[in-house]
């Protein structure tokens, strides 16, 4: 079993010694290195934690250096009840060990193919927590980038902690007040004009329309465009092909819900839901 040592912070001992820290199973995989779970003896008490490791003679590292940078920046920058917890991060000469609270309930991407979809009460509390993170985010004026069902976790209170900020980015450079921003993203849970070449894009409508394909997602299990080719995805995001709004979904899913989905999912960045809208809508106020 591989172990680590940690140096404890005031919230963790109150003596000067290492924690030893036992590494135990591989739990998942971040945008640049892979999550264990590990556990350690504090005060006599067994605590549990996920650790993000990233290799830094890794070639994925060595062509991401900025963008690593700017995840432990962000890391440690945020502090909000639905977004992960960082407890401290550790660079090596060969490693960097991002230690962050544990969600023992997995992500909702397994838990919606484990149990299906959830009901619309339960969505909705669910998915108030993750419009309250991206605000918060995009308060800060950082967008996620990569909002998506696996990104979502779900701790042992079954409270939304929103994950892994590899493609988070500061939506203005602070230098020149503006950023040209890449591609980057899960390809189904990216919007058209992040799909297409153009001349960039709003990151924080990224975010929006990243945010209506999880929420759809939650309604129904799928995806909300399901032609796996990218040329027929954007066909389908610009003609408004959502899977919810198709006949099969009205009986199951409420007009307010499949409007609210709609209306994050608008192909028209200047038509698409922005927070406000999407907190003050008829299904997020109905459902509360």
């Amino acid at each position: 079993m591989e172990t680590a040592s940690i140096e404890p912070n005031r919230t963790t001992a109150s003596h000067k010694a290492k924690i030893k820290v036992f590494f135990e199973k591989t739990i998942g995989k971040g945008t640049f290195g892979q999550v264990k779970y590990c556990v350690a003896k504090v005060n006599n008490e067994t605590i549990g934690f996920a650790v993000k490791i990233i290799d830094k003679k890794s070639s994925v590292y060595q062509c991401n250096i900025s963008a690593m940078s700017r995840e432990i920046i962000i890391s440690k920058k945020v502090n909000h009840p639905s977004l992960i917890k960082f407890i401290k991060i550790i660079t090596h000469p060969n490693y960097i060990y991002m230690y962050m609270e544990y969600c023992k309930n997995g992500d909702m991407g397994k838990t919606v193919k484990k149990y299906g979809p959830y009901v619309e009460r339960d969505a909705q509390f669910l998915f108030s927590q993750i419009v309250a993170a991206i605000e918060y985010l995009h308060d800060l004026d950082i967008a996620h980038r990569d909002i998506k069902p696996e990104n979502v976790l779900l701790n042992h209170r079954n409270e939304v902690k929103v994950a892994d900020f590899g493609l988070s980015v500061f939506c203005r450079d602070s230098t020149s007040n503006t950023r040209q921003l890449s591609r980057c993203g899960t390809r189904m849970f990216m919007p058209p004009e992040v799909l297409t070449p153009n001349n960039g894009y709003n990151a924080k409508f990224f975010d929006i329309w990243s945010m209506g394909g999880v929420l759809h997602y939650m309604l129904t299990g799928q995806v909300p465009f399901d032609d796996g080719h990218t040329k027929r995805i954007v066909a389908q995001q610009v003609s408004g092909d959502i899977v919810l709004l198709r006949p099969m979904y009205k009986r199951t899913v409420s007009s307010s819900a499949r409007r609210l989905v709609r209306h994050m999912l608008e192909p028209d960045v200047l038509k698409r839901a922005h927070i406000e809208g999407i907190k003050r809508s008829k299904w997020m106020t109905l459902m509360a």
